[in-house]
């Protein structure tokens, strides 16, 4: 009888698959699940002490939550699976996940893990006595040097402030909130950013930066179409137009493409790099976010793919692109 471990959030959406079915259909396949409830203040640390006492964990909540869970049993190839219990669950879209109770639980009893590539972001945190000697009274101060993860993408600038905005305005509106809060910021703040890169270092002005691992966004869209999270890379990509209708061909590529039609590049509104690690600075300090959740603002910070060192479990179409390189683009096997 397989041991699963559920790590449930209960205040993420959950409006794609019901988790009572879900557990209920665990159990008829044979499964004993352990279930522990993330409690308003928790940590995720103490809830996967005993992960290895366990065939596989489950996480029913962001993707933020997702990828926390991800950093802390990086290169334990423990299998995670990856419940579509968020707003967005972009993860869990990348993976294949169904939107099936029955299904998902065929998937996480099941189905395969394979090595996932993750993205480390190393930065500079303040606590608020911290700020306060910093900006007045203009002590140089240390700060504390913290790491945490991510799956499907990070960034600074527009994508920030479109996460943070849409947050107030998830409850109502749910996947849609995204886009309501990129149309109420239609002319973000343009910064200048320094990237050392591959042992070279790139000057250039934006509205902000994506870092991305995995290529899929809100209905199977793809920002771009060679970011598969397990090439040891990701992808980064500079917004250069001065407004967000610079991006309406970005997005119309990425419509095209869903259509089945050849995908066109746009190098007038974006740039783009491919690379393992890279250190970011902007001016001015500008705002984090990673897979949906919000950082404070800062001005330099490191990205570093961890490569394989997430055992997601993957869906079966997914799958197939992973095992079988002739059935995507570019797909590596391991």
């Amino acid at each position: 009888m397989p041991k699963i471990l559920i790590i449930y959030n209960a205040k993420s959406g959950h409006k794609q698959v019901k988790f009572s079915a879900y557990c209920e259909a665990l159990t008829k396949g044979g499964a004993e699940i352990e279930v522990r409830t993330i409690a308003p203040r928790f940590n995720l640390k103490d809830l996967l002490a005993d992960a290895g006492n366990f065939e596989r964990v489950v996480v029913a909540g962001g993707d933020g939550t997702v990828s926390a869970a991800a950093g802390l049993l990086q290169n334990t190839g423990m299998p995670i699976v990856a419940y579509p219990g968020g707003t967005a669950s972009l993860l869990a879209l990348n993976l294949g996940m169904p939107a099936n109770a029955e299904a998902l639980a065929e998937i996480t009893l099941n189905g395969r893990a394979v090595p996932t590539d993750l993205g480390e972001i190393e930065y500079l945190h303040y606590s608020r006595r911290d700020n306060f000697r910093r900006r007045f009274l203009r002590r140089k101060v240390e700060g504390k040097r913290d790491k945490i993860y991510f799956s499907v993408m990070a960034g600074c600038g527009f994508s920030a402030q479109m996460v943070s905005r849409a947050q107030s305005l998830k409850p109502q509106w749910g996947q849609a909130a995204y886009w309501l809060s990129a149309f109420l910021s239609l002319f973000p703040r343009r910064a200048e950013f320094h990237l050392l890169m591959d042992g070279r270092e790139v000057v250039t002005e934006g509205l902000g930066i994506l870092i991305i691992n995995f290529e899929k966004i809100q209905f199977d869209l793809k920002l771009v179409g060679k970011a598969h999270a397990r090439d040891g890379k990701v992808e980064i990509m500079i917004i250069k137009s001065r407004s967000l209708f610079g991006l309406i061909p970005v997005l119309w590529a990425a419509i095209c493409e869903r259509l089945g039609f050849p995908r066109h590049h746009v190098p007038e509104v974006m740039e783009t790099y491919q690379t393992s690690e890279i250190e970011i600075a902007s001016l001015p300090s500008l705002r984090l976010q990673y897979d949906g959740e919000i950082l404070k603002k800062t001005g330099r910070f490191k990205v570093r793919v961890c490569r394989g060192a997430a055992m997601f479990v993957y869906g079966a179409e997914e799958l197939t692109k992973v095992t079988n390189p002739g059935a995507g683009q570019n797909q590596e096997t391991h």
